[in-house]
């Protein structure tokens, strides 16, 4: 539960990203440094989703979703105000795009909501210069927030709705900027939470039998 990790913290004098990095190394017998590349790897992966859905038009099968990635971002170069809004939104959007378009991408905590996460860190990165090892840091203290949300609920559309989905990764994305803040676990857990409770009661409302069009666009 969220008091434990809180506990376990202080009680140790951890952070929520060490914890995660400790467990990960008993369950799957790597190193830290192991460890470290592999979280490494996924935020480039991240960084390539959203390089690649904002350079090259992306259109799905069923063409009800791709593009609107490129269109946000051509607006966002433009407007006067809400530039950053729109940069981070169009960087969702491209993820997403991305994955419906069948392209690599990181589950975070699911493919449904796989441009979150991806959106606020690596912007958030580009604004302040962050070295790759404090993002690398916050996308384990991620992993802590989705960790519990697995444990108590769900992080599955298909069990839970987009409340699941888009909520624990909008949690998850809460927990990481308050962990980048220097945040103590309580103010990570109350952040992630926060986030999660204004989207309570999202579900899954598919367009033509498919899940595509509430997906792509509730990432954003």
């Amino acid at each position: 539960t969220g008091r434990e990790l809180i506990a376990l913290c202080e009680k140790e004098n951890l952070t929520i990203a060490e914890v995660m990095i400790r467990r990960e190394a008993e369950t799957s017998e790597k190193t830290r440094d192991e460890l470290v590349n592999e979280m490494f790897e996924n935020l480039l992966t991240m960084q390539k989703s959203i390089r690649f859905g904002l350079e090259e038009n992306q259109q799905t099968v069923t063409g009800l979703a791709g593009g609107n990635a490129e269109k946000l971002m051509a607006y966002a170069e433009k407007a006067n105000m809400g530039r950053d809004m729109a940069q981070i939104c169009a960087a969702a959007l491209a993820v997403a795009e991305v994955n419906a378009s069948m392209g690599r991408i990181v589950a975070a905590p699911t493919a449904g909501a796989c441009g979150v996460l991806p959106a606020v860190l690596v912007n958030y990165q580009k604004e302040k210069g962050t070295a790759d090892e404090q993002i690398v840091r916050a996308l384990y203290t991620a992993a802590g927030i989705g960790q519990v949300v697995a444990a108590r609920a769900y992080i599955a559309g298909a069990s839970g709705g987009c409340q699941a989905e888009i909520g624990t990764a909008s949690a998850m994305a809460a927990g990481a900027l308050t962990a980048l803040g220097g945040g103590t676990p309580s103010q990570i857990t109350h952040a992630a939470a926060m986030a999660l409770k204004n989207l309570l009661g999202l579900v899954c409302d598919p367009v033509g039998g498919l899940v595509e069009v509430p997906c792509v666009k509730r990432n954003v």
